[in-house]
Parts: structure tokens; C-alpha cells; sequence
């Protein structure tokens, strides 16, 4: 997905690297996926397949969802007004509507109201729907996750209507887990279009005119769906000024006082991440799975976690099916089936990229690849989808009780302990790998839902050969194995020996790759491909990172951004072929001889090597782990592996261009949305100097 962004100033925010989207005033925060710039353009930029225009029977069946259709006495029902002027005009009427629609059909003590957002206790101008229906009992709250249905109207002028609407009805996916679906409606003073969104689809009905003898009809269904929403009947909200959310597990257990940490994409898997304050060890895990594209998650676990907790791979209490009164929750368009299913997790942390030192960051991404490559030895399991957002860091190491005992498996806080430290297990680690929903179980299929999927993940850090169709042609020359270095050797040997003997490589090798050379078919996801994942998140945190209060700015130069965050992929142009010296911040400038010394593994694709041991499926795992640990040893008491990164990332040097994000687009809005935000409160402050002014003057 591409999504445009022209900055209007002269240096530009690079995105958070998170997929967190706080809920706690969702009213005051841009919509998921869809920059609030170019929301007009959603179809083409955000969600190029997912839109459908349906004609008004078809939103009427999909309304009434094959439910009962209430008896309606038509000429009892208030007639559309002849003229619209405003949005209280709309409200005014579908208000009327809806208190009449109350006597033909069953509806509990509330009721629902059309209101203008402007009468909403603390919205904000920021991403504000014209108006909204909520229940009567919650007018007061700002908060998304209290709305029903969101509404838009025509403005002269205003070419981003029906766009933000769609957007506001995807954001509103995010803030009601509870609910399946979630309509919207846009209002004109000739017409009105119906909006309904699920995780498949986004149904859009053409202009229906107030006056046409359907419009009566259709709006009613519309309204009755507000009354009969299409719900997950497992879970509830709470409505309390900070709604939470309670979940059946089981019949005999339920879990209360639930917040939502993170959500994705609403169109597609729609994952939500929830956990309660009171215990943040327990973790929620929906989403909304297609069949026919990846293996189950949850078996997936299952296996890792079979005969002991595999150390460093989050673990999993229960996963299921969510079922509606015994039947799976399901959404469909054509072709295409989506199921929701709940996992109940046990491990919290937070994300790599709020790892705040080197030292830290650099033993997390050793035991990453310690991970993976054993997970792959012991397991036959490949995750595929290495990302900033799937490591997870604990605040101290940890070896669980039941952890299993894996033979030449040890983590990086086993050969480097902290001074004073007593000696800590070989299991131990602060990582946490998590979201294994594009693992793949290799020969042997964990509940396979289809055919997988080979080239997939987050395109910021997938491997070249999973994003781009050819490897990279030329003559390269790839360097002999890393020797571990003497003052680690020893104990390497002793706990590590296997490894230590296989991977002794001692010459480099030379080896051209001709123009046009297409990797050998069926293509297939590959172990070193993860280890390559790796180094391009180590890359985004080092060119990210900057000391706390730096005494200057060193914005990052614009061509490493675009070739990071780029749709087209030139990283091997720019950070693999050559990697440029000034890359990151001066504090953090010692980095670079790691990032040059493990580049260069990756300058020729190891699938055409010929000598020595680069044709194992550790090889590139054992290479980066060497210069890792090498590097921490080499650099152990050095003063810049213990300086902190600032929250706030490098801002990108002024370009002129537009700029393009990578993944999950929640992370630019909250970055824009602080800038537009910035921007509001500076000219509102110029405006009341000016009035002050005038009033001396």
C-alpha cells in the first residue's frame, strides 16, 4: 500500500516505528490508514481492492442480515424535509425517523441520538466526523469506542467527504472490537449514500435522493441496523468515561476491564491487542484470518511451545475459534472468507524500537537470530515476518520454569552478564518474538488454511529476494567467516562447539551473477531471509536514533529515508551495495563499522555461493551473530553503547518531495496529526496576539 504525503515544512517527521494506535480520546486522532491529507484518494492510495459500490437492495439485504424485516406503517413516518441547510437539519430528521422507527420494532431502554460532533463533550477539530449517533446515556464521551455509526455531509467546497467517511468508518472498526461491522452514512441536501465496513470490505451505495420512494425504506433498515448492530455476542463494552471491554474465554471464565493497546489494519486481518491494567501479563490477540493464505497462528504456537516453553517466543495460553450462538464469526466478499479467531497470550514488553541504548538493542537482535535459526533447526518453523513490531523486549532477562532445554541454544546475556551479575541460564533473555500468523511449518503443515504464502511480511524489512523478483546482478565478493574473538572464543567453544567447528570459513569468495537471473522456481521463504530481516531492523534503529537533547540536529539525508520507506525498493542500492558514513548521528557514529562489517554478507545472494559452508541455512544467522557478539565485546566499555536514544526520531532533511511510509500507515498519521496539531495551536496563539493588539491599540 502507498499512501502520498506532501509536508508543508522544511524538515519532516519520520514515523514512530509502532503499530500502536491509542484509543484513549479517539475523537482527537486521525483514522487509521488514510492520511488526513488525502483521505479524498483513499480508494487509490489506502485501499485500492477493497471498496464496492452496491446498489440500494443489496445494502438493504445486507442491513436486515437475513433477520426478520419489521412491519412499518409508512404513512405514520415523518416526510424528508424539503431543504437541507445545515447538519443539524440532517440530524433533526433522521431523529425524527428514528424515534418513529422505535414503535415498529423491539429495542432496549436507550435510545439513539443524531448528534453534530461540535455538541460532543471534548472532540477535537482533529479528525471529526460532522456528526455521529450515539446512545442517549453516552453523549457526554468523546470516545470513539461509545459511537454507533458515523455520519458526514456535503460542504461546498469539500472534496474529501465521502473519503473521510470511509476512513471514519475503518478507524471506528478499530475502536469497537465488539462489533463485526460498523455503518456510516453521507448526507447532501439532494441525496444521501449509505456506508457499510467489515474486515473484507467497504460497501458504498450510489446516491440515493431523499424524495425516491426507496429512500424511506432503506433508511429505515439502516436505522434498525443501529438498533440490531452485527456483534461478536462473546464480548462487551463497558461504559464507563474510559470504556473497557469483557470477554468470554470459556464458559467458565471470562476476562474484565480489557483496554485496547494496539490495533491494525481494519480492511484485512483487523488485529487487536488488548490486556488489563490490573494484570499486563495476560494478553488478547484478535484478528480476523483469511482462509486460504497462512497457517494458524495458534497451532503454530503450540508446536514451538511443545515439550517446554521455547525460550524467547511468546507464549500461549488458549486459542479458538470466536463463535456466535455455536457458529464461527465470519465476513465474505466473493471469494473470500474471513474468520475471527482469540488468542489468549502470556508475555508483555515493549517494542524494539523503544530499546534506548546500542548495548541493549544489539543483544536483543542476537538472541532474535538465536531464536529464529533454533526455532528453524529444533521446530521446522520459519517466521517470515522479522519486523521492528514483532520484538518484543522485557524490562530484565528471563528463563520461564518451564522452560525447555535446547541443546546448543544460548543467549547473548550468557557470554556478556552485566558486571556483578551472578552467572544467568543460557536461556535467559529479555526478547520476546511474537505474531506468528505467517510462520510457516515447514513440511509438515501446523492446520494449514491454504496455500502459503512465500513472499510476505513488512516491506521496510523484508529480505531482497522476498520483495523484488530478481536478485541483484554483478560481480560480488563475499567475506570469510567472522572469528569469534579471542577473549569470547573459549567459552563459545565450549557451549557452542558444533557451531564453532562447522562455521569455519576462512576465505572469501568471489562469484557474478548475470543480468536477468531469476531465482529458481517454486520460490520458497528461506532461514537466512529472516537473519537479512534483522540487520534492516538494526539499520532502523541506528539511523533513527539521535542522544537525548542533542546539542545539534543531524537530520537524516533524504535519499537513505526514501530508500527505507520507498514502495520501490532501492536498499540494495544504498545500503548494501555501499553504505554511506554519514548514515546515522555522530553520538551513534561508532555503529557503522558493525552495519558496513555485516552488509557485506548480504552483497551477493548466498543462493548462488559455491564454497564452504554458505549454501547452510545457518550460515548468515552464524555470520551476524559473530559480528554482534564480537562488537559488543570489542566496544563493551566504550561510553557511546550506554547512551540513550531521545523518544523523539531524527527528522528528515528537507527535500521539497513527497514522502511515502512503510507498513502499517497509523504510524505517519500520529506523527502528522502532532505536527497539524502544533500548527492549529501556533496560528490560534498568532490570532490571540492579534486580537489582543487591535484591543490596545
Amino acid at each position: 500500500m502507498a499512501e502520498h504525503v506532501q509536508d508543508s515544512i522544511t524538515t519532516t517527521i519520520p514515523p514512530h516505528d509502532t503499530q500502536n494506535t491509542s484509543l484513549q480520546s479517539a475523537i482527537e486522532i486521525p483514522v487509521a490508514g488514510i492520511d488526513r491529507q488525502d483521505r479524498d484518494e483513499w480508494r487509490k492510495y489506502i485501499y485500492p481492492d477493497v471498496h464496492t459500490e452496491i446498489g440500494w437492495e443489496k445494502m438493504e439485504d445486507m442491513l436486515y442480515s437475513n433477520a426478520k424485516r419489521p412491519e412499518v406503517r409508512y404513512e405514520d413516518l415523518p416526510a424528508p424535509f424539503e431543504t437541507y441547510t445545515d447538519t443539524k437539519d440532517y440530524c433533526r430528521y433522521l431523529n425524527s425517523l428514528g424515534k418513529a422507527m422505535c414503535s415498529f420494532i423491539d429495542h432496549s431502554s436507550w435510545t439513539l441520538e443524531f448528534l453534530p460532533t461540535e455538541n460532543i463533550h471534548s472532540a477535537s477539530t482533529l479528525c471529526r466526523p460532522r456528526f455521529v449517533v450515539m446512545k442517549d446515556s453516552n453523549r457526554n464521551f468523546g470516545h470513539w469506542s461509545f459511537i454507533e455509526a458515523i455520519a458526514e455531509s456535503y460542504s461546498k467546497g469539500d472534496r474529501h467527504s465521502e473519503g473521510r467517511l470511509a476512513a471514519y468508518t475503518a478507524f471506528h472498526l478499530q475502536a469497537r472490537p465488539d462489533y463485526v461491522s460498523v455503518v456510516g452514512i453521507f448526507t447532501h441536501p439532494s441525496y444521501f449514500k449509505l456506508f457499510l465496513s467489515n474486515p473484507c470490505r467497504v460497501y458504498q451505495t450510489k446516491a440515493v435522493n431523499w424524495n425516491d420512494s426507496h429512500a424511506t425504506p432503506l433508511l429505515l433498515a439502516w436505522i434498525w441496523r443501529l438498533y440490531h448492530p452485527e456483534v461478536d455476542s462473546s464480548m462487551s463494552i463497558n461504559l464507563t468515561p474510559k470504556p473497557t471491554f469483557k470477554i468470554r474465554i470459556s464458559e467458565s471464565r471470562s476476562i474484565n476491564d480489557l483496554s485496547i493497546l494496539q490495533t491494525g489494519e481494519s480492511l484485512g486481518r483487523r488485529t487487536t491487542i488488548m490486556s488489563r491494567k490490573s494484570d499486563p501479563s495476560t494478553v488478547i490477540k484478535e484478528q480476523y484470518i483469511e482462509s486460504g493464505c497462512r497457517c494458524a497462528e495458534g497451532p503454530i504456537l503450540r508446536r514451538i511451545h511443545e515439550g517446554g516453553s521455547f525460550p524467547g517466543v511468546i507464549r500461549l495460553e488458549s486459542y479458538t475459534e470466536v463463535l456466535n450462538d455455536g457458529k464461527p464469526i465470519t465476513v465474505q466478499h466473493e471469494n473470500i472468507t474471513r474468520h475471527k479467531v482469540r488468542l489468549v497470550l502470556k508475555d508483555t514488553g515493549e517494542e524494539i524500537t523503544k530499546v534506548k541504548t546500542p548495548r541493549e538493542v544489539l543483544m536483543a537482535l542476537y538472541d532474535v537470530l538465536e531464536i529464529t535459526r533454533v526455532l528453524h533447526r529444533e521446530k521446522n518453523i520459519l517466521h517470515r515476518d522479522i519486523s521492528s513490531h514483532n520484538i518484543l523486549v522485557r524490562p530484565e532477562p528471563l528463563a520461564v520454569e518451564d522452560c525447555a532445554q535446547i541443546k546448543d541454544m544460548c543467549f547473548s546475556g550468557y557470554f556478556l552478564p552485566d558486571p556483578g551479575q551472578s552467572a544467568c541460564s543460557p536461556f535467559s533473555t529479555r526478547v520476546i518474538l511474537i505474531d506468528f500468523d505467517v510462520a510457516e511449518a515447514i513440511k509438515d503443515p501446523t492446520e494449514p488454511t491454504g496455500e502459503i504464502k512465500h513472499r510476505t511480511g513488512t516491506p521496510a524489512y523484508m529480505a531482497r529476494a522476498v520483495r523484488n523478483l530478481n536478485p541483484p546482478s554483478g560481480l560480488f565478493e563475499l567475506p570469510p567467516m567472522a572469528a569469534v574473538n579471542p577473549g569470547l572464543e573459549g567459552t563459545y567453544h565450549r557451549i557452542l562447539r558444533d557451531r564453532h567447528v562447522d562455521f569455519d570459513e576462512s576465505k572469501p569468495e568471489i562469484f557474478r551473477i548475470a543480468e536477468e537471473t531469476e531465482y529458481k522456481e517454486p520460490f520458497c521463504h528461506q532461514l537466512r531471509f529472516d537473519a537479512e530481516s534483522v540487520f534492516w531492523v538494526l539499520l532502523w534503529w541506528s539511523i533513527q536514533a539521535q542522544p537525548k537533547k542533542p546539542s545539534a540536529l543531524e537530520p537524516i539525508e533524504p535519499t537513505a529515508w526514501a530508500s527505507l520507506v520507498d514502495t520501490n525498493d532501492t536498499r540494495n542500492e544504498n545500503f548494501i551495495r555501499e553504505l554511506d558514513t554519514n548514515t546515522l548521528h555522530s553520538t551513534y557514529q561508532p555503529l557503522y563499522k558493525l552495519l558496513n562489517g555485516m552488509r557485506k554478507y548480504l552483497e551477493g545472494d548466498l543462493a548462488f555461493a559455491k564454497t564452504g559452508k554458505r549454501g547452510h541455512s545457518e550460515y548468515l544467522h552464524e555470520a551476524f551473530q559473530r559480528c554482534i557478539l564480537n562488537f559488543l565485546f570489542e566496544n563493551d566499555t566504550k561510553p557511546f553503547m550506554d547512551v540513550e536514544k531521545d523518544e523523539e526520531s531524527r527528522t528528515v532533511a528537507a527535500t521539497g518531495m513527497q514522502r511515502k511510509p512503510t507498513g502499517t500507515t497509523t504510524k505517519l498519521i500520529m506523527q502528522a496529526t502532532r505536527k497539524m496539531k502544533r500548527k492549529e495551536e501556533e496560528e490560534k496563539e498568532e490570532k490571540d496576539q492579534s486580537h489582543k493588539k487591535r484591543h490596545i491599540e
